[in-house]
């Protein structure tokens, strides 16, 4: 399959997502990989897809691969299973607009083991380190490489299959001065993939031989296989002797490069420090193992290296507090099943935007039908540059105001169409036809209203989008999270598949609206429907987190409110009810929540706020320019937390329709 997303005839870059043999993911990780690829912030690509293996669950997604298929002036790779991170193509095609005389580009990767992300190599060390790290057979990573097309065009099916290939490109292009490296952390690794196969270790060391003549003579192609196998390939070493075969050949090695880098302290340094790592892992793979004798083990350092006189091993990790979702049992609402549909723990902490976009309103004064005015859309843009920097796709879940009015919808179509969002329906009673309901605030919950009222008011709004935006939604919010008992029955006979009106744990209860302490910040199948059901991300955290639902009810008792008791236990660090939102809560107690949660397992999370509060004066949250100001500063703070410091990535939100 090409997937051609420029209208140029030459893309600038050409995306090639390579499935390897042996692979043993689902296919929905092929797709993860691919809609990384869609999620990036340079358009001008085309994505390609190849299976050299042909996987019979795979075929819809094969392509003829054979280079002429590939159009841009620069290429890409990606191994199935793993995420691009939104900025890479335009970070690595920038860099090579900017440097005629590199040819091939790495980068940096993060690991996803057992869904935690780990840093790998520092990719802060001088290009020279890469030298030394490819005569170990330690090419970078293909999801990581960038190349002109021009001169590696002969070579590129090799490269999606042949790691030998690779490893010999890298090697020729720092002999000549054509490679290069980005510090930036550039994919997210994911555990799937090809098993260390024979045919690998052959092609390694096979390409490393000729190059290990002039170190090792007549012993080139053994030292090339051992180095290959053992640290390249991460095999553990069958004895004591291997061993020390392979410390001697490290030793030579290490000792090239000292003589040939003296000179360059940063470079020195640097090696040792990797030196080091790689020899500690050997020797930890041996302990696992129970290959070589421990004393033996404390004993072998690489000459000029040095290393810790014990091995560690590592510890194992402990289980989820709480089970994790798995553990979650169903619940009712209003009656109807909600079955938990578990996220894989082995997915990477994956962000969804909501944006309530909305009429302004005062939300201090009663409900008028004639509060319609829509100029805070001017604004709408505050946010959503932040979330194009990272490659999200916010979920614009609009009311009839914006629906029906060109302030309101152009901006938002706009962005659609460069596939930068996706629409939703957001049904506020008081302002969408047909206005039979008296104006309440009972009846500002949409599933307070009779269901055959909710039912036309939702077919009015999704008539209004499909005129004005020309897509039927799928996507979901009731106003003022007014879900009802008839609600799931009117999404279901209007095409809506995902709903995002539940606020978990919450009882709206004294103002008229839904009660939602039964239901958690997990993804829902609902009974009887083909919607699912995913809340706002809301929980209780600190170190007694259940004493915060006790502070809530006291401070809905007569006179409780005196006593200030959430407050409290929030300033204790006790317990505290957070939501994942700019308003109103600061961007630490957001972070504080994202910690809490990961450590239960949760994996989706969904930020969300109202449009108005980008534009000063509409909401309580951002009632002048400071307060609209510090609502952008939070989503930028957030986002820049969850994406370069833990590592996540942005949800596509129609990956939700693959759980139906």
């Amino acid at each position: 399959m090409i997937d051609r997303r420029g209208d140029a005839e030459a893309p600038a870059v050409s995306a090639i997502v390579v499935v390897p043999g042996g692979w043993s993911g689902p296919v929905r990780h092929v797709a993860a990989s691919i809609d990384s690829l869609l999620s990036q912030t340079l358009r001008d690509i085309e994505i390609v897809v190849v299976d050299p293996h042909g996987r019979a669950d795979l075929a819809a997604l094969d392509a003829v691969y054979d280079g002429a298929a590939v159009r841009g002036r620069y290429v890409a790779f990606l191994a199935a299973g793993d995420i691009a991170r939104p900025t890479r193509l335009a970070l690595q095609a920038g860099y090579l607009d900017a440097h005629p005389t590199i040819d091939v580009l790495g980068g940096g990767v993060r690991r996803l083991v057992q869904g935690q992300v780990q840093a790998c190599e520092d990719t802060r060390a001088p290009v020279a380190c890469d030298g030394w790290r490819f005569l170990l057979g330690l090419a970078p990573p293909l999801s990581s490489v960038m190349l002109r097309r021009d001169p590696a065009s002969a070579g590129l099916p090799a490269l999606a299959h042949d790691p030998g290939a690779l490893l010999d490109l890298c090697l020729r292009s720092l002999a000549r001065g054509a490679f290069g490296r980005l510090d930036d952390m550039l994919v997210l690794a994911g555990e799937d993939g090809a098993p260390r196969a024979p045919e690998a270790e052959a092609a390694l060391a096979g390409c490393l031989a000729p190059v290990y003549d002039r170190l090792f003579a007549d012993r080139a192609k053994r030292s090339a296989a051992l180095v290959v196998r053992h640290i390249a390939l991460e095999n553990p070493v069958p004895d004591a002797q291997t061993l020390a075969r392979l410390l001697d050949i490290f030793d030579v090695l290490n000792k090239d490069f000292f003589a040939r880098h003296a000179e360059d302290a940063a470079a020195m340094r640097a090696m040792r420090e990797s030196a080091q790592k790689l020899w500690q892992g050997v020797l930890v793979r041996a302990a696992e193992a129970g290959t070589v004798p421990r004393r033996l083990l404390r004993a072998r350092a690489p000459q000029g290296v040095g290393l810790p006189a014990a091995v560690r091993l590592p510890s194992p990790r402990p289980p989820a507090a709480g089970g994790g979702e798995a553990s979650l049992a169903p619940a009712a609402f209003f009656g109807i099943p909600y079955t938990p549909v578990p996220s894989d723990p082995a997915d990477p902490p994956t962000l969804f935007v909501v944006v309530d976009t909305e009429a302004e309103f005062d939300w201090a004064k009663p409900f008028a039908r004639e509060l319609t005015s829509v100029s805070a859309m001017d604004d709408i843009g505050r946010g959503q540059a932040v979330f194009d920097a990272y490659g999200l796709r916010p979920i614009y879940v609009v009311d009839y105001p914006i629906a029906t009015q060109a302030r309101g919808f152009a901006t938002l179509r706009a962005i659609m169409e460069r596939d930068g969002c996706e629409i939703g329906a957001h049904l506020h009673p008081w302002t969408t036809p047909p206005f039979e309901e008296a104006l309440s605030e009972r009846n500002s919950y949409p599933g307070n209203l009779a269901a055959g009222l909710e039912e036309r008011k939702l077919a009015s709004l999704m008539q209004a989008i499909r005129a004005n935006f020309g897509i039927a939604p799928v996507f979901y919010k009731a106003g003022r999270y007014g879900f009802g008992p008839h609600t799931a029955q009117a999404l279901g006979q209007h095409g809506i598949r995902v709903d995002l009106s539940v606020l978990p744990g919450a009882d709206l209860g004294r103002s008229g609206g839904p009660d939602f302490r039964a239901l958690k910040p997990v993804l829902y199948r609902i009974g009887g429907t083909d919607v699912l059901s995913l809340p706002m991300t809301r929980s209780e955290v600190g170190l007694l987190p259940g004493l915060a639902r006790v502070g809530t009810a006291v401070q809905a008792v007569p006179g409780g409110g005196l006593l200030r008791l959430p407050s409290v236990l929030s300033r204790l660090r006790l317990a505290d009810t957070i939501t994942l939102t700019p308003e109103g809560v600061t961007a630490d107690e957001q972070m504080r929540l994202i910690r809490a949660m990961l450590k239960t397992g949760c994996r989706r999370f969904v930020l969300h706020y109202h449009s108005p509060s980008l534009s000063p004066g509409n909401t309580p949250y951002a009632r002048d320019r400071t307060g609209a100001e510090t609502v952008v500063t939070r989503l930028q703070t957030v986002c820049r937390f969850f994406f370069e410091e833990l590592g996540g990535v942005p949800g596509y939100p129609r990956d939700l329709l693959r759980v139906l």
